[in-house]
């Protein structure tokens, strides 16, 4: 077993589970609420009541169904995809569209972007928030560019923690206890919070805090279940009243992730020739990764907001200031490719034995001030400004390893080191103007101007295979600026029935290509690649009938993305192939979607979603190798659907108990990770579902709960990774298969005072 050394986590949970126990209990339980979300920027809407796409997941919903990160929830939510390589390194896709270069959903946590880069054509290192003291997850799908800027080229995600409360002093603790089948010992976390009004209706502060360790499965040489996700994060909120119209507010978040290793199983060994540590075979187990080198994986972020909001009967104004410090720490094994590229030429003592190392410090500071009118009369606006400074320092370097650890140590060789440091500056002006036209008919406009500055300087500290560096390269800059528009007419056909149809544009800035890493491969590649975009036509339903007991909302898209970013390969002498990042082709997205919730008693509950998507390349890429018209979009489910229930029964009543037994169903269609057949690394992945069952006691304030997830087992893979399979081959190096989580038993338990 590992033994982990908790520290600020561990600290603060202390303090949080000892104020809890010394809590006062407070009478009645909190009612049944719709769900109130903040998609538009106009404060809080009920979500019925906004003419886009939205789905909201519950805090509560997190709760009880035991999720701790983005793999728990995104398959109840239609249209909502994943590349996953594993903790830490995952690709989020909405509605198809995904490439190398930046993120293209955009991803908040309340008031602050936090979207990642894409640094590798396996996929993007997007944060994982954990999730504890949640009030709800906002997924909005479809371009929103017009309000929420750059990435946000197919839709947003949103992670809404719950807001200090002014008036009541309140406290929670839960911990949950798991056994995951081929992992060798337990899994356990534990959360705790507590709300403090420090002033009574004026100022009040709020703590949470989380410690997960959760089991791996996959073995390697070098240790057993590597692939576990290891979180501690920290959370505090201030809130102050300082007049009846100024709330101000304050956040400050930690979160440290670590994991030993990535998600992938090989079912056969590396078979190449130089050497005899990668003489393929049998795999020793089910689930074994063949790696010559550790690739451990650290994600540290650190995310402060600040807040201040002016209501008054005219309207409200919002200014907001935030600052991410995202540090991570990759490695990748990477013997395969340096025999595949050298033959084995070195290293010197003819291991093999060598990683790709890629640390990287990301630092946003963002500042944002808006102001949604609330005025008398048809006509209300939404105008704003944004201003982010984006400071990058990022290193990839080749090194060899122990062989007996498989680390990087002191006495490791370098044979390619390089640092790229990037500055980008950006500043946008954006403004709605609604207009309601009849007392049924709202119709809105949008409009967002944006521009991207960019430096950026590469230096070659080590040449490759381990000659010195040529120092600073030249620097790049470019500089980038459009205006993008939104439409949207919303029609309440009934007081219970609201249609609308939408059109809304997203962007991605485009950047620049590090020519010092090309001049080290010997290749001439462009200077810079431009934005791509994405144009939405959408039209909808949303419907609240036979008094609230039944809830249907639909949506029916096409999306034309346009000048899409790709992933580029220039031929090297000697055959080598170096990719960069370039513009070409252009793709359709065709889809339907619906979520369905029915209440057919007190007791009962049921859901259901669906999901259709047709995405596919509408023209060729500049290498018709690389992609054609017709080429299904990687990543995509045709169709996907969840089905969900939940019953309450009597049980307990004596103490203030209610039983409930609940369980859901989620399928993922058919789907390929790559665009064309004759790719190398294409492979198909095949449909899979995964069903889930629980059952609980709610108390007035405490629950109990017993659940298994992935019940069957499901075991089809996901996603693949891939390590040195984009050479010419020599030999055969096969992918890491990555499959749902296995059967996993929890028990959990949590107390409210």
């Amino acid at each position: 077993m590992r033994h982990t050394t908790y520290t600020y986590a561990g600290m603060v949970l202390g303090l949080l589970a000892a104020g809890s126990a010394q809590a006062q209990s407070n009478a009645g339980a909190s009612a049944l609420e719709e769900v109130v979300v903040t998609a538009s920027k106009r404060g809080g809407q009920l979500i019925q009541d906004i003419p886009i796409t939205v789905q909201a997941i519950s805090g509560d919903r997190l709760q009880e169904t035991g999720a701790l990160d983005f793999n728990d929830y995104f398959r109840l939510v239609p249209g909502l995809s994943v590349n996953d390589q594993g903790p830490g390194h995952k690709t989020y896709i909405i509605r198809g569209i995904s490439s190398s270069g930046a993120g293209t959903v955009g991803l908040y946590f309340d008031e602050t972007i936090i979207t990642g880069e894409f640094l590798s054509s396996e996929g993007g290192r997007q944060p994982d928030i954990r999730l504890f003291d949640m009030d709800r997850i906002e997924v909005l799908k479809g371009p929103q560019g017009t309000t929420f800027g750059s990435s946000s080229l197919s839709g947003t995600i949103r992670w809404i923690p719950n807001a200090p409360d002014l008036s009541e002093f309140s406290a929670e603790i839960g911990g949950t206890l798991s056994s995951t089948k081929n992992a060798d010992f337990p899994s356990w976390d534990v959360d705790a919070m507590v709300n403090i009004p420090l002033v009574a209706d004026r100022f009040a502060l709020r703590l949470a805090a989380t410690v997960i360790e959760k089991e791996g499965y996959i073995d390697t040489r070098f240790a057993e279940d590597v692939n576990y996700d290891d979180s501690e994060a920290v959370r505090a909120m201030l809130a102050f009243q300082a007049t009846d119209n100024l709330l101000i507010s304050a956040t400050a978040m930690t979160q440290e992730s670590k994991t030993g290793g990535r998600a992938g199983h090989m079912d056969l060994l590396i078979d190449l020739p130089a050497s005899s540590s990668l003489n393929g075979g049998a795999a020793p187990s089910d689930h074994w990764n063949n790696t010559l080198s550790a690739e451990p994986f650290k994600d540290n972020i650190d995310l402060y907001n600040l807040k201040a909001e002016y209501s008054a009967d005219w309207g409200t104004v919002t200014a907001t200031g935030s600052i991410l410090d995202r540090e991570t720490d990759f490695f990748r094994d990477a013997s395969a490719e340096i025999e595949i590229i050298t033959g084995l030429t070195f290293p010197a003592d003819g291991t093999g034995q060598t990683t790709i190392i890629q640390p990287q410090d990301r630092k946003l500071t963002q500042g944002e001030l808006r102001f949604a009118s609330n005025w008398d009369g048809p006509v209300q606006v939404l105008v704003g400004g944004f201003t982010q400074k984006e400071e990058r320092h990022f290193q990839s370097a080749v090194l060899t390893t122990d062989p007996v650890t498989g680390k990087v140590t002191d006495d490791s060789i370098a044979y390619l080191d390089r640092l790229v440091d990037t500055d980008i500056d950006e500043v946008a002006f954006f403004g709605e103007l609604t207009w309601q036209a009849t007392d049924r008919l709202a119709i809105t406009g949008g409009v967002r101007w944006f521009e991207f500055d960019l430096d950026e300087i590469a230096t070659a500290v080590t040449g490759f295979p381990g000659t010195p560096g040529s120092g600073p390269g030249n620097p790049l800059s470019s500089t980038e600026s459009d205006t993008i528009f939104k439409f949207n007419v919303g029609y309440d056909f009934t007081d219970d029935v609201l249609g609308y149809a939408t059109f809304s544009q997203g962007y991605r800035a485009g950047g620049t290509n590090d020519q010092t890493a090309a001049s080290l491969a010997g290749v001439s590649i462009p200077a810079g690649f431009g934005s791509d975009s994405v144009d939405n036509y959408e039209i909808g339903i949303k419907s609240t009938l036979m008094d609230s007991r039944l809830v249907f909302n639909a949506a029916a898209f096409f999306m034309d993305w346009t000048d899409i970013q790709v992933l580029r390969r220039a031929i090297a002498p000697g055959g080598l192939q170096f990719a960069y990042r370039g513009n070409g082709g252009a793709a359709e997205v065709t889809g339907l979607e619906f979520e369905l919730t029915a209440y057919p008693t007190d007791r009962l509950q049921l859901g259901a979603t669906f999901g259709w998507t047709d995405a596919e390349l509408t023209q060729d890429l500049p290498v018709a190798d690389d992609g054609m018209d017709g080429d299904a979009l990687p990543y995509v489910p045709e169709y996907s659907f969840s089905l969900s229930g939940r019953y309450e029964f009597p049980f307990l009543t004596s103490i203030g108990g209610m039983g409930f037994i609940g369980g859901d169903l989620t399928f993922q269609d058919d789907q390929q990770n790559r665009l064309r057949p004759t790719d190398s690394t294409y492979r198909e992945i095949d449909s899979y579902s995964v069903f889930n069952l629980r059952v609980g006691v709610d108390g007035e304030k405490w629950s109990a709960i017993a659940g298994v997830n992935n019940l069957f087992d499901e075991d089809e893979t996901t996603a693949y990774t891939f390590n040195g399979n984009s050479q010419p081959a020599v030999g055969y190096v096969p992918p890491g298969e990555v499959r749902p989580w296995p059967r996993t038993f929890y028990l959990s338990f949590r107390r409210t005072f």
